[in-house]
């Protein structure tokens, strides 16, 4: 199993991070990745809630949250993903002082493909997600610092652009 954790400090409350991240169904607003979401289960967040999120290269991925911890952190889990099977992510926020957080984001998962997936997760697939997470978390800290949404490449949508699309 590989474990990838990575950690961003935010010019946000901790209770305003929280807000952000636990609005499951809107993680497009900050994700780089994310075109959007869509909530397939009748829970809208907390243990249970499940989504679809559909991303800008036209796949798409189903989360199921395992684990809520009310204003601190949550946990996600894929199935049967084509290169790492399970997956589970988890993204956690913690006040550093009043105006200032720290949230981490830490993922697991166990390659497919045996000796050649443990080769290529050495080489390639670690580089890739941490790449990734490294995104998720820049496009967070810029919308919860600016509210500027992020688009796709990790793009900030200023504010003031999304007054006027309105």
């Amino acid at each position: 199993m590989t474990t990838i954790m990575t950690s961003r400090k935010i010019d946000a409350p901790a209770n305003i991070v929280w807000d952000i991240i636990a609005d499951y169904n809107n993680a497009h607003v900050f994700h780089p990745l994310l075109a959007s979401v869509e909530q397939i289960s009748s829970v809208e967040r907390g243990i249970g809630a499940t989504r679809q999120c559909n991303l800008y290269n036209n796949s798409s991925v189903t989360e199921k949250v395992i684990e809520w911890h009310e204003g601190r952190s949550f946990t996600v889990q894929t199935n049967d993903q084509p290169i790492f099977g399970v997956t589970k992510g988890k993204l956690s926020v913690k006040s550093i002082d009043t105006n200032r957080s720290e949230v981490t984001a830490v993922t697991t998962y166990t390659p497919k493909w045996g000796l050649l997936g443990k080769t290529l997760d050495v080489f390639l697939f670690r580089m890739i997600v941490n790449n990734a997470v490294s995104k998720v978390l820049k496009g967070l800290k810029h919308h919860a610092e600016t509210g500027d949404l992020i688009g796709k490449g990790g793009k900030p949508i200023p504010v003031k652009i999304q007054s006027a699309r309105l």
